[in-house]
């Protein structure tokens, strides 16, 4: 298995050890200070200065490599890119901390890194520069490391990256000096302030995302049991089909139960042919294949034999649904009613228990249809008492949530309209959702649909209000609520145009010289044009635009006659047509327009219209030369 760094884990060693290499460090500037005194005590017992200092002075080389590797390793996995770069820098820190450890040993015997005389003088020699310009190296590549994924992709870190890099120049910039001044604690100090750096700005950071991280992976495992618990407590079987594959990719508790395996997880994977005989199998594809050729969930009664070969007796409804990824599913569910069939024909007296059981299934199949419908909220409601309960939206599974059970509906639906309804629609809604009213409009036509705005984050939304009886227990209604805001809102824009062009063409039947007709919005500024003539098309201006005034301007450059051009300019304004009409009702203006070669008088009006809760101009252009 591949080795996974945790950066936090690898960023707490590297701190603990630039720690320990800081102390080193200053003890070792504390020990070279001493060689001014006569005599140095440690630990009760009289010491040369120039063993101790050779002795934590190769100490300090081989923990300042290994610091330098952990370094190394942290940076790396922080970045965590899978390129070729990250494997050699991560080796090369290694590969200098072992090479460190070795060359110190080897100086004990053969002076390669350093030397301390009796008079405990220290005297660097080639190798000790050497590992520390190689450490240089290796801080300076890993900073400009660091900034180029700053400058390349890695936005959403870039205070961290900004981090490692200083980190590595401030290493760098210490380093260099301390080749020219060993027995200044630079390095010292370059790990104090660089440690500082990462745990204020990188590792406290990674550990409040850890633990984001992990109070979401709480949330999540919390809400699964939550949804497993539903399917769990369900008195049905229920389950669902990849149909490709005919496996079974989820069920709950009481189908594991039904098939004899400990839990849901035993089940997937597995066929009708893994569960049960080949003949309960077969009929159970034959089933599946029927649902999926039908657009409406299918309900059978089944006489089938369980995992034991005992007779039992089902209603199962299936209906097929597309999963998240697109994939053709058929979902399940199936109530065993043999306890019911037999008590009824065992004894009437049981008869009770068995209306109930039934009338358990319907609820479960009126829930199953609905849930092949665009409804957002569904409502089930007993009329004799009023109680009712209200389904939220889908679950993964594909099924309904309860959200809500509750007593006296209407008076409740009513006690809640005015705070989720469009104002203009409520006093309409309130009268509709009376209980006579309502049970009076269903038992006309069978089913009451009517039409009103729901306000949607802070929007009106059209939605379709459907109620009718659930079929074999008329007591009961089912009412469901589904968003139709882009139908409406299509069929009134289609129905206004039918309405426009309606009384365009009447105006254009009573005045027989109209050219062309212009609807103006007044605020944007947008229009249309309506059937212009074939003379006016001529002069080839557009149809419909976002900016009709200064649109008109640049079109009568070339179609208003040279000699009208100025009085044209000076006239059509947007605000001289408003001021006009609203000091004598329309705007009329006289000019002459230049179609086919020759010149045409023509005369403009403009007056205002209210359509939609929005101010429109409406402006004709007649033939008035004869």
């Amino acid at each position: 298995m591949k080795k996974i760094y945790n950066p936090m884990n690898i960023g707490e060693v590297f701190v603990y050890s630039c720690f320990t290499v800081s102390l080193i460090l200053l003890y070792q500037t504390f020990i070279s200070a001493a060689k001014y005194v006569k005599g140095f005590i440690v630990a009760d017992k009289h010491i040369k200065r120039a063993e101790t200092l050779f002795a934590v002075t190769t100490v300090y080389f081989v923990v300042m490599a290994m610091s330098i590797s952990a370094w190394t390793g942290y940076v790396m996995s922080c970045i965590n890119e899978r390129i070729k770069l990250r494997q050699i820098l991560l080796w090369t820190g290694r590969g200098l901390a072992i090479v460190s450890a070795i060359l110190s040993v080897v100086n004990i015997f053969v002076p390669v890194l350093f030397t301390v005389d009796e008079s405990a003088v220290y005297q660097a020699l080639s190798g000790r520069y050497i590992i520390i310009l190689i450490q240089i190296i290796m801080l300076l590549v890993l900073s400009v490391y660091a900034l180029f994924l700053i400058i390349k992709n890695r936005t959403e870190e870039k205070y961290k990256y900004r981090m490692l890099a200083l980190f590595g120049i401030v290493m760098a910039i210490f380093l260099t000096v301390q080749l020219y001044f060993p027995y200044l604690p630079l390095y010292a100090a370059a790990y104090l302030l660089g440690v500082c750096l990462i745990h204020t700005y990188v590792l406290v950071d990674e550990k409040e995302i850890s633990k984001n991280e992990m109070e979401e992976a709480k949330k999540i495992s919390v809400l699964r049991q939550a949804v497993n618990s539903l399917l769990n407590n369900m008195p049905v079987n229920s389950y669902s089909k990849d149909v490709e594959t005919g496996k079974y990719i989820a069920c709950n508790q009481a189908f594991a139960d039904y098939v004899r395996k400990k839990s849901p997880e035993e089940v997937i994977g597995l066929t009708d042919f893994d569960l049960f005989d080949n003949e309960t199998a077969s009929h159970f594809v034959e089933v599946d294949k029927i649902a999926l050729g039908s657009d409406k969930p299918y309900i059978i009664y089944e006489d089938v034999t369980d995992v034991d070969g005992n007779p039992r007796q089902f209603q199962t409804t299936k209906l097929k649904f597309y999963d998240e990824n697109g994939k053709l599913c058929l979902l399940g569910m199936s109530l065993d009613i043999t306890e019911m069939v037999k008590a009824k024909k065992e004894n009437e007296v049981t008869q009770a228990a068995y209306l109930e059981a039934l009338n358990a299934s319907t609820i479960y199949e009126n829930i199953v249809t609905m849930l092949s419908r665009d409804y957002f909220d569904l409502y089930y409601i007993d009329t004799e008492t009023d109680e009712y309960i209200e389904y939220g939206s889908k679950t993964e599974m594909g099924h309904r949530n309860v959200e809500n059970r509750g007593e006296n509906f209407f008076e409740q639906i009513n006690a809640d309209a005015p705070a989720f309804v469009f104002d203009e629609d409520l006093d309409k809604l309130i009268s509709v959702l009376n209980k006579e009213t309502l049970l009076e409009e269903i038992d006309k036509a069978g089913v009451f649909i009517y039409y009103y705005r729901l306000l949607i984050d802070g929007e009106p939304n059209y939605v379709s209000f459907k109620a009718t009886r659930v079929l074999g227990d008329e007591k009961y209604i089912i009412i469901g609520v589904s968003n139709v805001d882009a139908q409406m809102k299509a069929r009134i824009q289609a129905e206004n145009a039918k309405e426009e062009k309606r009384a365009y063409d009447r105006l254009s039947a009573f005045s027989r010289n109209l050219m062309a007709l212009y609807v103006v919005d007044t605020e944007s500024e947008k229009y249309t044009e309506y059937n212009a003539t074939e003379e006016f098309e001529e002069l080839g201006i557009a149809k419909t635009g976002n900016d009709f005034f200064n649109e008109t301007m640049k079109n009568s450059l070339n179609a208003v006659y040279s000699e009208d051009q100025g009085l044209f300019r000076y006239m059509f304004t947007k605000e001289k047509i408003l001021n006009a009409i609203k000091l004598d009702g329309i705007f009329v203006m006289d000019y002459r327009l230049v179609i086919g070669g020759r010149t045409n008088y023509v005369r403009l009006k403009a007056a205002e219209v209210e359509e939609g809760g929005k101010t429109k101009i409406i402006i004709g252009i007649e033939d008035v030369d004869s």
